[in-house]
């Protein structure tokens, strides 16, 4: 990840991409004022993610903003092992990637489950 933001950071206004976001997404992405907008909100948030999915390894950090502020407006369910488009890894005894099983059906509806108690 750190040889990642490396690459990023050489040219964060490059939109060449080799698959996934460009070093312009990944950058503007980062500095953008998003975390001031969530904090802002007083409405219940709840945000999903697969920790698969290389551009989800701040989201562990959010809890501590929140709750650093006084916040508890926040709920965050982390998938483990699963990608941005929420497939499942299956993985080898050797940890490479054999196969994806889709969850997203059951992770929409954890969070219907969610939003219709709130």
């Amino acid at each position: 990840m750190y040889g990642y933001w490396r690459e990023v950071l050489k040219n964060p206004t490059s939109t060449k991409s080799e698959g996934g976001d460009t070093p312009y997404a990944t950058y503007s992405f980062s500095t953008s004022k998003n975390l001031e907008h969530l904090l802002s909100l007083r409405i219940p948030i709840y945000i999903c993610y697969g920790t698969a999915d290389l551009s989800s390894n701040l989201n562990d950090l959010l809890p501590i903003e929140f709750a650093s502020r006084g916040k508890t407006n926040l709920t965050l369910k982390p998938y483990l092992d699963y990608d941005h488009t929420f497939f499942q890894l299956v993985r080898d005894d050797k940890g490479n990637v054999i196969d994806k099983v889709y969850k997203g059906d059951e992770v929409a509806g954890e969070y219907m489950n969610w939003l219709n108690k709130q």
